[in-house]
């Protein structure tokens, strides 16, 4: 194919396809209505589907933070272990479990809050 040919010229497509409308209809049987306005039920679904998509790509995303930030965490502390030669500090161990509890609990309570509102309708 070269430079100067159209895209599909090397399977025979030809771009250059004239239209004839009455040809067209006749070939579809019946000209199709143009969709000028939705009912209020059909924007309502179309918003539902749309806030469904959105919130799971949403909790995805999250879902995917919160395990890489879980583990630079977990590698930072073993990391630290390894530097002190396993000799952790007992309070050094009561933070970083208490941090990723919390951090664990306040993510997930986020998460859901937004997910699930008490307004739902």
């Amino acid at each position: 194919m070269s430079d100067t040919e159209p895209v599909g010229a090397e399977i025979g497509f030809n771009w250059n396809v004239e239209v004839n409308p009455a040809e067209a209809r006749e070939q579809l049987g019946s000209t199709p209505e143009p969709v000028t306005s939705m009912d209020d039920r059909d924007v309502k679904r179309a918003d539902k589907l749309l806030d469904l998509k959105l919130k799971k790509r949403y909790a995805n995303s999250a879902l995917i933070g919160m395990g890489v930030q879980l583990f630079i965490a977990d590698g930072v502390f073993v990391g630290y272990a390894i530097g002190v030669r396993w000799q952790i500090p007992a309070n050094v161990m009561d933070v970083w479990l208490g941090a990723t509890v919390v951090q664990l609990i306040g993510v997930v309570v986020l998460i859901t809050r937004y997910l699930f509102p008490q307004n739902a309708d």
